[in-house]
């Protein structure tokens, strides 16, 4: 991967690192995970990734009632707030993260704005992110 976008250098750091733990440890990815993320890291823009880790800080006070579901949802307003980006550009985004499976939204929303369209993490979204973009 060749970048200078230090959110992606962070993350590549975070994924070799990953790899040197030790067999058994609970904090080690798997080879297919390591592959499918580093895809990720090397195809995402960085403004998505940046959307990802503001979808985790709107939900990381409310984690889902069972492992393995979709995070509390939000709705796109609050991802406006949250970030420095226009619509349509944040909109981009996040069918960008959607067409990867790390952040879902309801197709079921028919407004003209996007402003209550419903959104969530993916259990893997949040993976992603616990393993590869917490400081």
């Amino acid at each position: 991967m060749h970048t200078r976008q230090e959110k992606k250098i962070k993350v590549a750091a975070s994924l070799l690192a990953n790899i040197f733990l030790k067999d058994g440890d609970e904090e080690k990815l798997s080879f297919t995970e390591l592959d499918h993320f580093s895809k990720y890291v090397a195809n995402l823009f960085v403004g998505a990734i940046d959307t990802l880790g503001k979808a985790y800080s709107i939900t990381s006070n409310i984690k889902p009632s069972h492992p393995g579901c979709y995070s509390h949802p939000f709705i796109f307003r609050d991802l406006i707030t949250a970030t420095d980006f226009n619509s349509n550009l944040l909109m981009g985004l996040v069918c960008e993260l959607n067409a990867v499976n790390l952040l879902h939204y309801s197709e079921a929303t028919k407004t003209e704005e996007y402003n209550h369209k419903i959104f969530s993490l993916t259990p893997l979204g949040d993976k992603f992110i616990d393993y590869l973009l917490k400081e």
